[in-house]
């Protein structure tokens, strides 16, 4: 496969130089032929085997000793007991 990284590059607006460009084809080429490798599958294939029932871990809470309080004393906000990030989608 051919790629066109200085054309990629153009169209997400990154400079690269030449030898930066090329480095990075080859990561491309590797990763889409990885991609190219994976194994077929059968879409009508049942992936769950109720016969071999998947064991998670129990979950337990551990207690590390810290306050919330004085964790947040840290944040340079804080309402309600949490921390105020900015706001990114309108």
């Amino acid at each position: 496969m051919d790629i066109e990284i200085m054309q990629i590059a153009k169209l997400s607006r990154i400079k690269i130089d030449g030898a930066v460009a090329k480095k990075v084809e080859a990561n491309l080429n590797r990763i889409i032929q990885s991609i190219k490798d994976l194994p077929e599958f059968d879409q009508n294939e049942n992936f769950f085997n109720p016969e071999n029932v998947m064991q998670l871990r129990a979950d337990v809470v551990k207690d590390f000793g810290f306050d919330r309080n004085d964790m947040l004393k840290n944040a340079p906000q804080v309402k309600a007991g949490c921390v105020v990030v900015p706001k990114k989608i309108d």
